[in-house]
């Protein structure tokens, strides 16, 4: 599970807010509600936002493995599928196709990963092309190079567990 602070919306830089906000007004229904921001964000590339955040949901709610969750569109939480769905925006953009590939299979079916990589990669490009990136919510640090035994400090010793049965172990 990804840490508590990374699961806010008050972490995440412009392109990314934006994107998740576009997210929920498409999956709502009302992608159109967040066009004013969108022609403020894209100029006049603002309905072509509208119309592949509304594709890109359209296409994963036919395709989902599982119920999508997504917030209300002003919650500053975000549901462990909104921080999948942005860290796949976000691999789409750096060209990270492992990562990328990695998503779609935890959030959608076989059949609609080349067009959910296509809508994904045509709204990275977008932000790109207008000066925002969408940024991968996690900061979660790398996998160490080799695994390191576990150590225990100079003056720590492992206490010698004492076990109890039947009823007393399950008072404590």
């Amino acid at each position: 599970m990804l840490p508590e602070q990374s699961q806010t919306a008050a972490t995440l830089g412009c392109g990314s807010h934006l994107a998740l906000k576009g997210l929920r007004h498409a999956v709502l229904g009302r992608p159109n509600t967040h066009l004013f921001t969108y022609q403020q964000a894209f100029g006049a590339d603002a309905i072509d936002a509208s119309r592949l955040f509304r594709s890109f949901m359209e296409l994963l709610g036919l395709s989902a493995r599982r119920p999508v969750q997504l917030r209300q569109v002003c919650c500053g939480l975000m549901t462990p599928n909104e921080v999948s769905l942005l860290q796949f925006l976000s691999a789409a953009g750096d060209g990270r196709q492992v990562s990328e590939q990695s998503h779609l299979n935890w959030i959608a079916r076989p059949f609609a990963h080349s067009g959910l990589r296509e809508l994904g990669g045509l709204i990275a490009g977008l932000f790109s092309a207008h000066g925002m990136e969408i940024t991968a919510p996690c900061g979660a640090a790398p996998a160490p190079d080799r695994p390191r035994p576990l150590e225990l400090c100079e003056d720590v010793t492992p206490a010698a567990p004492e076990m109890a049965s039947g009823k007393a172990a399950y008072r404590q």
